[in-house]
């Protein structure tokens, strides 16, 4: 069972509408193509909103070519890839075991090419998660223009799993990382200065 099959009705409802809108704009010459048993298949981030859809594929890139990140000690073009993905996902990235290097144009960006880079070739990974067909036809128009890279397709589906464990772990650690809250003391209740209290006789009672 794949993620879009798991999705609760609701959920799948408001992904197919999110689909649908996103494909008459974008990919209208291809939507007559398209039923909406296909939009029920799609996989859930061909519908996320574009801003997140464009985090998804820099950090897809940035797993991809994780082992030329790895090389990088210019200050400009790691601010740029913390920019592009986030400082903690970046740490967990650089983090992980070294995979084979993939001849990518990233090795000899510039600083303000890297998240572009990125994103190119993370929707390279995205295309090939999916089977040829209309379904592809309709994400490569809707999609960011992808990077000429040759992703296996299992490969791609792996990342893309993987992406989403670190992006949990990445969360984690920035809500830890993040300052604490300083509560105040509890306050008892009030004391009465000794020179305040009442003073009584000794044969006064109290009433």
């Amino acid at each position: 069972m794949n993620a879009a099959d798991a999705a609760e009705p609701g959920e799948r409802r408001r992904r197919r509408a999110a689909l649908a809108e996103r494909l008459l704009a974008q990919a209208a010459d291809i939507a007559p193509a398209i039923d909406w048993q296909t939009l029920d298949s799609a996989p859930p981030w061909l519908s996320l909103p574009a801003t997140a859809l464009a985090t998804l594929a820099r950090r897809l890139g940035a797993l991809l070519c994780a082992p030329a990140l790895r090389l990088w000690i210019d200050r400009p073009r790691l601010a740029a890839a913390h920019a592009a993905v986030g400082a903690p996902f970046l740490q967990a990235v650089l983090a992980q075991p070294d995979g084979p290097a993939l001849a990518t144009q990233l090795q000899l960006a510039a600083a303000d090419q890297v998240g572009a880079l990125l994103q190119s070739s993370g929707v390279a990974v995205l295309l090939a998660t999916l089977p040829p067909g209309t379904l592809e036809c309709a994400a490569v128009a809707m999609l960011p223009p992808a990077a000429a890279l040759d992703v296996a397709p299992q490969a791609a589906v792996e990342l893309v799993a993987h992406e989403q464990a670190l992006a949990e772990e990445a969360s984690r650690a920035e809500r830890r990382a993040a300052p604490k809250p300083v509560l105040s003391p509890v306050e008892g209740p009030a004391r009465v200065p000794s020179g305040d209290r009442p003073t009584y006789s000794s044969d006064e009672g109290l009433s």
